[in-house]
């Protein structure tokens, strides 16, 4: 009779494991569904542009100076290479100002970079199709 008590608690214990489980998933589930996929095109896009951003001096230099019309430039060419997208590149002292004629949906993603100083600037990128 003993074992028979061990077994049935053990399977309550995994059934209520397996509900558990579902539970998490469920809810892990329903969450990631409220939020809309970012395309991969204007992913790999704003990779490229911030990484060039992060690892090329001369830009890096301009973004910790603020002058965002190099970076402009290298980001309309990187741009116009590939579909037709508009953008607002933008430091943290600099408003970001989007178009509110825009009836397509904005993207945005930035990056964070210290320099030798501890001076911080943080770069926006924001992206929509024209």
């Amino acid at each position: 009779m003993v074992n028979k008590k061990a077994y049935m608690k053990t399977l309550e214990a995994v059934i209520a494991l397996v509900i558990f489980l579902m539970a998490i998933t469920f809810t892990i589930t329903v969450h990631e569904s409220d939020q809309p996929a970012v395309p991969q095109d204007i992913e790999l896009l704003q990779d490229t542009i911030l990484n060039k951003i992060e690892y090329n001096e001369t830009l890096r230099a301009q973004a910790f100076a603020e002058d965002t019309v190099q970076m402009d430039f290298f980001i309309n060419n990187t741009v116009q290479t590939n579909i037709a997208y508009n953008f607002t590149l933008c430091t943290d002292t600099a408003v970001c100002t989007i178009p509110t004629s825009t009836s397509e949906i904005v993207y945005s993603d930035s990056l964070i970079m210290v320099n030798n100083n501890s001076d911080v600037v943080l770069v926006r990128l924001i992206l929509w199709k024209k």
